[in-house]
């Protein structure tokens, strides 16, 4: 099996989150800036052997689309257009809030929000890789 990337995408960062070789493991990678994002996630991409990327798609608690999707939605299409893997979405509702509560709980007193970031990506790839797994 190859890599899976996932991407927690916000208005000024994108946080990475890569799977072990497994698919098992969900880590938090690094956070980088959203101007200029698709170049340096295509380097990410090469460097990694990812062979799928998972984009946070912030749904309500109902399942609807929320206010950002057509944002992310326009992201994934600019992402598309620049490298060859499959991208898939994943519900995101809630992970910045469950970020915060797990790096909390690792009683680091300083949070920067790039760490937010990067553990909202693994938590989404959390998600998926549950997901993926009950359908086996």
């Amino acid at each position: 099996m190859a890599k899976i990337l996932a991407l927690d995408v916000g208005q000024k960062r994108v946080g990475l989150a890569i799977s072990d070789d497994l698919n098992i493991i969900a880590m938090p990678y690094k956070t980088i800036e959203r101007i200029g994002s698709v170049l340096e996630i295509k380097t990410v991409i090469e460097k990694e052997g990812i062979e799928l990327v998972v984009v946070g798609l912030p749904l309500l608690a109902s399942g609807d689309p929320g206010s950002q999707v057509e944002d992310i939605e326009l992201f994934t299409q600019e992402l598309r257009a620049d490298i060859d893997q499959k991208i898939e979405y994943e519900n995101e509702f809630l992970t910045s809030v469950e970020a915060i509560e797990k790096l909390k709980s690792s009683k680091k007193k300083n949070i920067a929000k790039e760490e937010i970031d990067q553990m909202a990506a693994a938590i989404i790839l959390e998600a998926y890789i549950k997901r993926i797994d009950a359908r086996s």
